[in-house]
């Protein structure tokens, strides 16, 4: 899990334990990982439409990060095959 999550086994662990409070970045990346809602792992927020629209939107957010960073990754791949290609 701590893999398809992209946290540290240490820092799941001691989230696990209670003997940590995870990011909110963090508590997308487990939800991710483990293919389930992020409303899943914060109890107590389904009466409260205003934080669920912010959670929603933080997370439209952090997805459009995501997307953003691998493009850059992307561009930068066929730059450098584009030079390789061209000496």
């Amino acid at each position: 899990m701590a893999h398809k999550s992209h946290v540290s086994l240490t820092s799941l662990s001691l989230i696990e334990a209670g003997l940590r409070n995870p990011s909110l970045e963090t508590v997308y990346r487990i939800a991710e990982g483990l293919a389930v809602s992020v409303y899943y792992l914060i109890p107590g927020i389904h009466d409260d439409a205003d934080l669920l629209r912010s959670l929603d939107m933080t997370a439209w957010a952090m997805s459009a990060q995501s997307q953003l960073e691998a493009l850059a990754d992307l561009e930068s791949i066929i730059g450098h095959l584009d030079d390789i290609a061209n000496h």
